[in-house]
């Protein structure tokens, strides 16, 4: 994940192989300094869509 106006490197999000429950999930972290403002959602919400998109 990269802070389009500084083009700063704040986190990672993307799919897992998540074994405790045998299916792909969707893992990441964020910079604490960037909780609470939606990125984490904005960044599961451009996961799921491009999974619906591409991956069957």
């Amino acid at each position: 994940m990269v802070l389009k106006e500084t083009n700063t490197v704040i986190g990672f999000c993307g799919f897992k192989n998540e074994t405790r429950i045998n299916a792909v999930d969707i893992g990441y972290r964020l910079h604490p300094d960037y909780w609470g403002i939606d990125l984490a959602t904005e960044a599961n919400l451009a996961c799921i869509k491009y999974a619906k998109q591409h991956i069957d």
